[in-house]
């Protein structure tokens, strides 16, 4: 029996607002029980910061995908993840609040696990999903790379970075740290990665 009651579509509410594609694809994909605990997290990672880019801002009023959104797709589609839990992992990973996260210690110790794997801390981390969300969030970095690079130009500050940037050179350094886990976590990922590191490497060192 479906622990929650409601329509799929009331199920996927705050999702659906933000990111048509990904309600579409949850509704297609994954059990609908889960629907609506998905769009809880969803709903608490926006309000505190989900929205948010890291390395750039976007233009008001201009619409787009947000990063929780972005990094559930890649999780379905290119790694074939359904497992709930690494699901509301990679979405709850984008709060800058998690400590004030209502639901289960052990979700947020699963993000803090993850960010534990995304500053190479990784000793002990063992856990296959966790080490694909990590994959997929460098993957989504590397694709916006180039906004960063440029809103930071054109900020006239020269290279002032906030927290979770990376000059162009740290960057590639460190994206084959991600490129490796990739490889053994979710190779369709790792493949992407090391296609945009082939690219990209003249262009920004």
């Amino acid at each position: 029996m479906s622990l929650y009651r409601g329509s799929d579509e009331q199920g996927l509410a705050s999702i659906r607002k933000r990111s048509t594609s990904l309600a579409g694809i949850l509704r297609r994909e994954i059990d609908a029980h889960h629907h609506f605990s998905l769009d809880e997290i969803f709903a608490f990672t926006l309000a505190t910061g989900g929205e948010r880019e890291v390395g750039f801002e976007r233009e008001a009023g201009v619409s787009y995908n947000p990063r929780p959104a972005r990094l559930v797709q890649i999780l379905i589609g290119d790694c074939d993840v359904r497992d709930p839990v690494v699901l509301s992992g990679a979405i709850l990973s984008c709060s800058d609040e998690i400590e004030k996260f209502g639901g289960e210690d052990s979700l947020k110790n699963y993000v803090g696990n993850l960010r534990r794997v995304i500053s190479r801390d990784d000793e002990g981390v063992e856990d296959r999903g966790v080490q694909q969300i990590a994959s997929c969030v460098a993957l989504d970095y590397a694709r916006h790379y180039p906004q960063v690079v440029k809103y930071q130009r054109e900020r006239g500050e020269g290279w002032n970075w906030g927290k979770g940037d990376l000059r162009p050179e740290e960057f590639l350094e460190r994206l084959g740290y991600f490129q490796e886990l990739a490889d053994r976590s979710a190779p369709r990922v790792g493949a992407f990665i090391r296609h945009w590191r082939e690219r990209q490497n003249e262009r920004f060192v």
